[in-house]
């Protein structure tokens, strides 16, 4: 009962854009690249297709005696299927809201995600899935060096 308790728990505090270290720590890391802030590690911990999205997690870890933030807008991010060479940018709904999180300003169209020192935050983003064919992408943000041949799990 208890291990619900804590599952539910940790899908409000991820839901409210808050960090619950505990689950991030749990989280198969499938790649991880160094921030280019100098302070952060990145771990994509999640690259899984569900019939035509690819959702993908990351994992920042500040790596420094400083807080770090940081900030830029889901249309930086994109990523290109190995096979076919095409570029895929980050999903909007029907209301041209990003699908991505957690977006906290500039009227919820950008990441602005404080991490204390030594402390750790999560993003998510949907994409429309690469191709059947594509087992691997090229992954770029605005926080990290690329994440190139990262694998999709489908």
């Amino acid at each position: 009962m208890l291990g619900g308790f804590r599952a539910a728990t940790a899908g409000v505090l991820l839901a409210a854009g808050l960090v619950f270290q505990p689950l991030a720590a749990m989280a198969e890391v499938l790649q991880t690249q160094m921030g280019v802030n100098g302070m952060t590690e990145a771990d994509v911990v999640k690259a899984q297709v569900s019939g035509n999205v690819l959702t993908v997690a990351i994992t920042f870890r500040n790596t420094s005696d400083k807080a770090a933030r940081l900030q830029g807008g889901p249309g930086e991010f994109y990523f290109v299927d190995a096979a076919g060479k095409n570029k895929y940018l980050v999903l909007r709904d029907s209301a041209k809201r990003w699908l991505a999180g957690p977006l906290t300003a500039y009227n919820n169209s950008r990441f602005d995600v404080s991490i204390p020192a030594k402390g750790r935050a999560l993003i998510w983003l949907k994409f429309p899935a690469p191709p059947a064919d594509s087992p691997t992408i090229n992954l770029t943000t605005p926080f990290t060096l690329p994440f190139d041949n990262l694998k999709v799990r489908r």
